[in-house]
């Protein structure tokens, strides 16, 4: 069985559609944190409370990482499809660093909001 993928057809559609790629790289990734915030705050077990700060730091660096890389290889005056495929691979390298590390970076944040609530008290 053949895959159909013209790839001709996906780089001309990219090069019409830029600005549309741009603004998912600078702004669409943070449109994602808005239906997160009434979960995180609903969370009852220690399992949900750990999703919202997972889902923020994926937002958060995937948003920094794109939009950096887009400004950079926009200026360059690189083809569409580039700025493409190097935004899905920081989409999900961010993703699976995540996914594998998320007990790690739990426990971090953790210790950071305890030394922070122990400078303030």
């Amino acid at each position: 069985m053949e895959l159909n993928f013209d790839y001709t057809t996906l780089a001309e559609t990219l090069q019409e559609h830029l600005p549309i790629l741009k603004r998912i790289a600078y702004f669409g990734i943070l449109a994602l944190m808005v239906p997160i915030i009434p979960f995180g705050r609903s969370a009852k077990t220690s399992t949900q409370r750990k999703a919202p700060y997972l889902a923020y730091l994926f937002i958060l660096s995937t948003w920094i990482m794109g939009a950096v890389a887009m400004a950079i290889m926009t200026a360059l005056d690189q083809p569409t499809i580039k700025l493409f495929l190097v935004w899905i691979i920081i989409f999900l390298s961010n993703l699976f660093f995540i996914l594998l590390n998320g007990r790690r970076i739990y426990k971090f944040f953790q210790r950071l909001n305890h030394q922070l609530q122990e400078d303030k008290g």
